[in-house]
């Protein structure tokens, strides 16, 4: 859109299942970005302690009625436990309790538009591009959210895991188009 004051974006929000919220803004009938957003407060055995925090994101965006050819999972750990430790200039910047990860998602076939897979993983500033590595040297290591390599299109429909609220696993899911 080269001429923002005459551009209009429309906002809608959205409460879905599982205390997820879609915020949808589009800029035309056929450009939009869709963002999916969960808050999950992991709790220890007294129910009152909050261990862990984790702000999860699915950004995917809509070019000419179809999903563009990379979309980013966003996830923000927050560990209460280690708050509070070290401060810059009133800022608390505790090493260890504040974690941003990125995980980018890209198209492998254009022609079928059938599967997404994981090309880039970001932690904090340091970027780590997976397709500059041979597939004997990734390996699969335990994280407290589900995180899958390839994310297959199922019907016309992708679904990306996160976590629910009771540890569950469950699905944001996007069409692969705007149009039918």
């Amino acid at each position: 859109m080269a001429d923002t004051a005459l551009s209009k974006e429309y906002r809608i929000n959205l409460h879905l299942a599982d205390n997820v919220r879609l915020e949808m803004l589009m800029f035309s009938h056929q450009e939009h970005r869709w963002i999916f957003k969960h808050l999950r407060r992991q709790y220890a055995a007294d129910q009152q302690t909050v261990l862990l925090v984790q702000d999860t994101r699915l950004v995917v965006n809509y070019r000419d009625g179809a999903v563009e050819p990379e979309f980013e999972l966003h996830i923000s750990l927050v560990l209460p436990q280690k708050r509070g430790q070290l401060f810059l200039y009133g800022v608390d910047v505790s090493p260890g309790s504040l974690i941003n990860l990125t995980f980018a998602y890209q198209l492998q076939s254009v022609e079928s538009a059938s599967q997404y897979r994981l090309t880039r993983f970001e932690e904090g500033s340091r970027v780590h591009d997976l397709t500059k590595l041979e597939p004997a040297l990734i390996k699969q290591v335990a994280v407290p959210f589900p995180l899958l390599d390839t994310i297959v299109k199922n019907g016309w429909v992708y679904r990306v895991p996160f976590l629910a609220d009771d540890g569950s696993e469950r699905f944001f899911s996007f069409p692969d188009s705007l149009c039918r």
